[in-house]
Order: structure tokens, then sequence, then C-alpha cells
């Protein structure tokens, strides 16, 4: 795929967090697909686990909104940089509820093989998150 065509099946991930679509997570992803939320070290595969991270993360911040501030493309990879809001009103994997807003920046890193993805890594401040969320390191 081109880098423009890969730019488009970025885009339509991006619509499908802020619309709750997944359909377009399924669609992109490749049967070998790895997703890494390196701040955390939690490790998904396949593409049920791309839409399940997806979906921890609309369960734990279900206004959660993303918007790209940044979008770089090749024939091979794609760097988006976003920024989050939402409210944590549910559980994020062992963060509890806090009822507290989150306003991040991020960086996704997507390797795309044959027009599907085969790889995400996801970078942010985990100290910043935690801050945000009113939470302590022990």
């Amino acid at each position: 795929m081109s880098a423009q065509d890969n730019v488009k099946l970025i885009e339509a991930i991006v619509d499908g967090f802020n619309t709750r679509d997944y359909g377009p997570f399924i669609a992109a992803a490749a049967d070998s697909i790895e997703v890494r939320d390196l701040p955390r070290n939690v490790t998904q595969h396949g593409p049920a686990g791309f839409r399940q991270f997806t979906e921890d993360l609309h369960v734990a911040f279900p206004d959660s909104k993303i918007t790209v501030t940044n979008l770089q493309a090749t024939d091979q990879q794609v760097t988006l940089e976003f920024s989050c809001t939402g409210t944590q009103t549910g559980a994020f994997g062992f963060f509890p509820a806090t009822n507290k807003n989150i306003s991040m920046h991020f960086v996704n890193i997507y390797e795309i093989s044959n027009g599907k993805i085969v790889k995400v890594r996801t970078y942010y401040d985990g100290l910043t998150f935690i801050r945000q969320l009113g939470l302590r390191l022990s």
C-alpha cells in the first residue's frame, strides 16, 4: 500500500475510536497483529486483541476522544501523534475508577504490511497518566 493508503487506514481507526465503531479495527488488523501498550507493559495479539485493547479503553473512559495532532506515513509505517481526553468512570487494568479527567498526548506507531496492521506500539507518559487519575505510586 502507498503512504496515502496507510493514512486512510489509520484515519478510519481514529474515526472508529471516536464513534465506538470497532469494525475498522478488525478490518485493518493482520491475523498476527501485536498491540503493545509500553508504559503499562501490556500486549494483545490478533484482531480480537486489537478490539479488546480499544474496548477496555472505552469501558474505563466512555467519553474518551482522540484529536490527531500529527500523522506521518510511509509505505510500511504510520506514526500518529494525538491528544486524548476522557473521564475514568470504569476500571482500567488494575487502576480502579477515579472519576478523574485525563488530557494527555500519545504516540502510536503502526507497522503495516500488505494493507494490514501487523504491529502497534503505544507510547505516553505513564507518570502523568497516574497523576491525572489522582493515583500514587507505592
